[in-house]
């Protein structure tokens, strides 16, 4: 119990700055309170199975030599685990906000990825030091009890010892429940006292999220959501959507038509790594790191209140070409068999376009190519096709050589007189940061310098793109794969998924403009195909902000959803708890039991939605 607070303490000493209240002494010395519960059920879970192996030992002598034996391997094996965790859970918590979960695991088909990641990050050269002079010190002490010979055990009366073992059980058991109360068990939710979210989670185990989230993932069923009555969130949705007529191939089919002719101009989506609006666009006057981006919002059409649909780049991809949204732990690009999505290729298709998808590292990670092949893009340009000489780190080569790279292979598709589309997904603002020798930034903090070489990448693409002969005739759309997290004020931050949603092109967008109303990354199709004026069907939960209103922006992060409008933003567990926060003032009350109606309102519009996609997913009937 002494470990697992050495390592809330480092998580405290870390986290602590970045919040955003004021840190009551009481509130914080509530929350390690709070955590000894959760080490405590995380400890007597894991010493059921010696206190049995024990137990026979203890009753019968001939097994007392391997009871101890084996009670000493189970012991420093499982508990050295849990130290790992714990050490994993820091940084795992300073990027996504949460405490260590299932979700980690989803790139554990690139383990030569996520290893180098881990190395090469001087902190975590710390955490590695820390863990193993833990452990050493743990295997000691406990090699030091086990030594210990209990002279007295063998001199006992059977009938004490038979005492002492239900003693030892029933200790065990109230332990292992994490509360005295009869009703129900130490859960997640009881570690959520106060209004601070960071203190909220401060005092969870997390060797005790790990597995609760692994029980939750093999439940029945729970790999796919069940919000509400299917049936009934279709009916929602399509009213919602304004939806009146019946098409047999998907219940969200409208048929878009434009009166004037279609602009016959190439697509370009940009998906920037990690770029929150916290750091890009707009800032009240202040000044950003990405005065480039935001020259550009001043000749395009800006949306300030975009959000992605969630905190993984896998989200943002598929979100943003396919436009639907994030189900829960979900990876849509990791289908097998890969399953046909009728998104922004196939709609451009019938109008003869050429497709191409970029990154800057290997394509093979989040099984994107597999993926995108699969969805009928026709080319995937990724680490592998850059030349051998060019410097690599573990994100793959600097963004603005892959922009560099890029431009020949446009002017080949230009030249096959028919528009393309082209895709990039960025990867320098991703950690481990690397700022290119070549490249001088402002800022001391490295977290703000790749910030602004990465709007140094897109400054050089695009004075590139504007000596070519397809500049005048492209669109082009910037905006996030997700955010990044800023502050901590939030259980699930906002900072993670509002997000810069530009569309830019001076020949097509002659009046330029900000609009305030609520975007998402799954409006980026049906927004590009109004913009085209390319009549086409519709069957996503995407609408066009040029020519629609969405009510809310939904999205999801590490087991909680969350909704927003211009006023307010609901948070939900799904199951444990759901709060309802005035944003705007950053205000920490709860309004979710005062303002019933909006509170039910927003809840009833984001599950509706998630059930719909995955009513249509499982009838296949996109």
């Amino acid at each position: 119990m002494v470990i697992f607070s050495v390592f809330r303490f480092i998580l405290f000493a870390i986290e602590a700055p970045n919040s955003d209240i004021p840190l009551a002494t009481a509130e914080v010395l509530t929350a390690f309170a709070i955590g000894l519960q959760f080490d405590m059920v995380v400890i007597c879970m894991l010493l059921a199975l010696p206190l049995i192996v024990s137990t026979v030992g203890y009753l019968y002598a001939p097994l007392t030599t391997f009871a101890r034996r084996f009670s000493f391997l189970w012991l420093g094996i499982t508990m050295s685990i849990t130290f790992v965790v714990s050490a994993l859970d820091i940084p795992y918590f300073g990027q996504f906000f949460s405490r260590f979960s299932m979700a980690a695991f989803k790139w554990m088909d690139s383990p030569e990825f996520i290893f180098k990641m881990i190395i090469n990050h001087p902190a975590n050269w710390v955490l590695i030091i820390i863990l193993i002079g833990i452990i050493a010190l743990f295997i000691r002490l406990l090699r030091s009890i086990f030594k210990a010979e209990n002279t007295s055990v063998g001199r006992q009366h059977f009938l004490a010892k038979v005492g002492f073992t239900l003693i030892a059980i029933a200790l065990l058991a109230v332990g292992a429940r994490g509360r005295l109360a009869a009703k129900s068990t130490l859960k997640s939710g009881s570690s959520y006292f106060c209004n601070n979210a960071f203190l909220n989670q401060l005092g969870l185990n997390p060797n005790f999220t790990l597995v609760k989230s692994y029980e939750q993932s093999t439940k029945d069923g729970n790999q796919k959501i069940d919000l509400m009555n299917p049936e009934l969130a279709l009916e929602i949705t399509r009213k919602e959507l304004g939806i009146t007529s019946v098409d047999s191939t998907s219940p969200l089919a409208r048929k878009r038509t434009y009166a004037t002719p279609r602009h016959n101009y190439n697509v370009m989506i940009v998906l920037m790594e990690s770029l929150s609006s916290y750091h890009a666009g707009p800032q009240n006057g202040k000044p950003t790191l990405t005065p480039f981006l935001d020259s550009l919002i001043t000749q395009g059409a800006y949306f300030s209140n975009a959000h992605s649909a969630g905190i993984h780049t896998y989200n943002g991809i598929f979100s943003t070409l396919y436009s639907m949204p994030t189900l829960r732990e979900q990876h849509p690009l990791k289908e097998i068999p890969i399953r046909k999505y009728r998104g922004i290729r196939d709609a451009l298709a019938p109008y003869d376009y050429s497709s191409v998808f970029l990154v800057t590292h290997d394509a093979q990670f989040d099984n994107m190519e597999g993926f995108l092949r699969g969805n009928s893009f026709d080319d995937i340009i990724s680490s592998e096709d850059y030349p051998p000489e060019v410097e690599q780190t573990i994100v793959g080569v600097p963004d603005d050589y892959m922009f560099k790279y890029s431009i020949p292979v446009l002017n080949e598709l230009a030249e096959k007189q028919k528009p393309f589309l082209a895709t990039y997904m960025t990867g320098s603002n991703h950690m481990p940061y690397h700022v290119p020798n070549y490249f001088s930034p402002r800022s001391n903090d490295i977290s703000d310098q790749i910030i602004e070489y990465a709007d140094y990448s897109m400054q050089e693409f695009i004075t590139k793109a504007q000596k070519q002969a397809w500049y005048d005739s492209t669109l082009f759309v910037f905006v996030a794969d997700h955010g990044i997290r800023k502050s901590g004020t939030y259980t699930l931050p906002l900072s993670t998924t509002h997000v810069p949603l530009l569309f830019f092109c001076p020949t097509l967008i002659d009046s330029p403009f900000v609009s305030s109303k609520m975007a998402s990354q799954i409006d980026i199709f049906p927004s590009i195909m109004g913009l085209l004026r390319a009549p086409y069907t519709n069957t996503t939960l995407g609408v066009d902000l040029f020519r629609e209103n969405r009510r809310y922006a939904y999205f999801y992060g590490e087991y909680k959803y969350g909704v927003k409008d211009s006023v307010d933003y609901m948070i939900s567990s799904e199951v444990e708890w759901q709060k309802l926060y005035k944003y705007r003032t950053l205000s920490l009350d709860d309004y979710s039991k005062i303002d019933t109606a909006k509170h039910e309102d927003m809840d009833t519009y984001a599950k509706s939605q998630m059930q719909t996609f995955q009513y249509i997913l499982d009838h296949n009937l996109q």
